[in-house]
């Protein structure tokens, strides 16, 4: 899918590289990349709303897609595992 979206865009909307990270972050997660996904697009979107709101960017502003995807990543593989470290079953 990311492919497809940097191969028909010509790299405008995303480029190659956040479809290898897209990619890598498939395999090391497995069924819970779409989680990860949809945590990287809401992260995205809310730091560069606030961005436009703060005046630092404009709507042709670019911003680099791979850090949001990581933290998504990190939310799928860290959130879990702090919730079984303290116990929490309201994570569960």
């Amino acid at each position: 899918l990311f492919y497809s979206l940097s191969r028909f865009s010509h790299e405008r909307w995303m480029g190659y590289g956040d479809a290898y990270v897209a990619l890598a972050i498939g395999i090391a997660v497995g069924p819970a990349t779409y989680v990860a996904l949809l945590l990287a697009f809401i992260s995205g979107a809310l730091y560069g709303g606030l961005q436009l709101v703060l005046g630092h960017k404009r709507l042709s502003s670019h911003i680099p897609f791979a850090p949001f995807l990581f933290v998504g990543m990190g939310l799928v593989i860290l959130v879990p595992a702090v919730c079984r470290l303290w116990g929490m079953i309201a994570c569960a």
